[in-house]
């Protein structure tokens, strides 16, 4: 069953599903007797739906004479050759991105969907979980180098610090945005059932979302967090942030299953939301899965407050949520507070749309009214920049960089604790500026509902949970090599960024189809043998 107003509820860290009981509609393709069966991914029997709309389907073409003649009478076996290329095929093709797939098969079996108001979330989303990679990159071969701010010391004079451009690479920015988005998302649905005052289906929504969550967002990282058990016992996992040449991770000096051991009890760790972690930064073979804890608890806390606020009027429930997020921020728990201003957001956007005139109630439009409606596209477009530019806050020396300085003096004290925090703050405001601009204009949203932005927006929780372990391994010898090859750091390192991007999409790829959709599928299935 979809949402009224059509949203795939899913949000992440980037790709997260909610209650609404958003159809999968995965049916299994069966194979006709005798035909041959190609890759399409716009197949009726298509396995995978996505807004790059159709994956890894099946082309069903008629049997040739010498097939029904094979058919009917018999023939040898294939050769051991036709086999291997068969399977060399299959493997190849499953390897292909979907959206690749998607070009070079027949497109008129299963048109594409409408696009949803709400698409551009996704594509949101992917954007962010990119800018992560390239924060990730950089920071590996570059160090802390361009989290600095422009000017802020004398040898800080690159175009990848100046404001504007350091957001495509300003990590802290973009999580908060995840958080923002997975507020927003998981409390859509159940919100608008506690406006339509349908109690029983909040109940259900709120129970199942519940349940679902937990295995939602920590069995796809089983997978990333395995692989590099075994390739630090194979030892080529390297540790991050070190010379050129790399210092190979060290094992546990025991079995591989020893070392699978480790990954598990990582794992442990990672799913406890209240577990002391060893550092900030948490497992060291993959360390953005620092997020999904927070992710959880932020999830948790969004479902209690729908719950608790949700017989009270509108404006109250904003109120309350509002001064809820404010005492998170005094109390520097600002993941909090981003899912909780995400949560606001999603409550303006149910009142807007109540007090939306249908169109063909309207009038023509007036000179005044055209004039307001520019003037709030401008408005709009403003607050967007002006996010852009916030979210573009230095990671260090903040204080010293021109532009920023002023701002950065009004952060609250607590926020001084460690520069991460304070980028966090201000990374906070800055991803509820850019939503609600996003909200209200939608001019603004049309780069973000593209195909591909919403393409990386399906594939971004999967590449945000598998970009470092492979950065850590296939990539140190690429950048190595490059390197030596052209005899210029940042040239090979350029050369290594190309080379490294069509990797990440193809294995998120894989990562997004065998475990992340399955990992929904499941978490579905197991509600559903288990309710009473």
């Amino acid at each position: 069953m979809k949402d009224q107003d059509g949203v795939k509820e899913e949000a992440f860290l980037l790709e997260e599903y909610s209650d609404s009981d958003v159809a999968l509609n995965h049916p299994e393709s069966e194979e006709p007797s005798g035909e041959i069966v190609l890759p399409n991914t716009e197949s009726k029997h298509s396995a995978w739906r996505r807004p790059f709309d159709h994956m890894h389907g099946a082309i069903v073409l008629p049997p040739t004479a010498s097939q029904e003649t094979a058919g009917r009478y018999g023939s040898p076996p294939q050769s051991f050759y036709i086999r291997s290329m068969n399977v060399a095929k299959s493997v190849l093709v499953f390897f292909i991105p979907s959206f690749v797939v998607a070009r070079y098969t027949d497109k008129t079996l299963d048109p594409p969907a409408k696009t949803q108001p709400t698409a551009y979330l996704n594509g949101l989303r992917g954007i962010a979980a990119f800018c992560v990679w390239s924060q990730h990159f950089m920071t590996e071969y570059y160090s802390s180098k361009f989290q600095w701010g422009y000017q802020s010391r004398p040898e800080d004079v690159w175009f990848l610090q100046w404001p504007f451009v350091r957001v495509l690479h300003s990590g802290l920015f973009m999580v908060t945005i995840f958080f923002i988005l997975s507020g927003f998302v998981l409390s859509l649905r159940p919100l608008q059932l506690a406006r339509e005052r349908e109690d029983q289906q909040l109940l259900k929504s709120l129970a199942s979302s519940v349940f679902r969550r937990a295995p939602r967002l920590f069995l796809p990282i089983v997978s990333p967090l395995f692989v590099a058990a075994i390739c630090v016992h194979y030892q080529v996992f390297y540790q991050g942030n070190h010379s050129l040449e790399g210092l190979k991770m060290t094992a546990t000096g025991g079995s591989l299953w020893a070392e699978l051991r480790t990954a598990f009890w990582s794992w442990n760790i990672v799913i406890n939301p209240l577990s002391q972690k060893q550092s900030p930064y948490f497992p060291p073979t993959d360390a953005p899965l620092w997020t999904l804890s927070f992710e959880f608890q932020g999830s948790i806390v969004i479902f209690l407050l729908v719950l608790c606020f949700a017989k009270i009027r509108s404006s109250l429930r904003l109120l309350s949520f509002g001064g809820i997020s404010l005492y998170c921020l005094f109390h520097s728990r600002w993941p909090l507070a981003s899912f909780i201003n995400g949560a606001i957001l999603a409550e303006l956007r149910l009142i807007r749309e109540e007090k939306k005139i249908p169109e063909e109630e309207t009038f023509k439009p007036s000179t005044s009214k055209s004039l307001l409606k520019v003037f709030m596209r401008f408005f709009w477009t403003i607050i967007f920049i002006a996010s852009i530019y916030i979210g573009s806050l230095p990671v260090f020396g903040a204080i010293s960089t021109p532009g920023y300085m002023t701002m950065v003096a009004t952060t609250p004290q607590q926020y001084y604790a460690s520069a991460e925090a304070m980028a966090a703050y201000w990374g906070g405001i800055a991803s509820a500026m850019l939503l609600l601009a996003l909200e209200n204009c939608e001019s603004l949203q049309r780069p973000f509902a593209s195909a591909f932005a919403r393409y990386l927006g399906d594939i971004s929780f999967s590449l945000y949970v598998i970009h470092v372990p492979m950065l850590l391994t296939m990539g140190r010898p690429i950048a190595v090599g490059f390197i030596h090859l052209t005899g210029n750091y940042a040239v090979g390192l350029c050369l290594t960024y190309t080379v490294l991007v069509p990797i990440l999409v193809c294995l998120s790829d894989v990562q997004w189809r065998l475990f992340d959709e399955n990992s929904v599928k499941f978490a579905r299935w197991l509600a559903l043998k288990m309710a009473a």
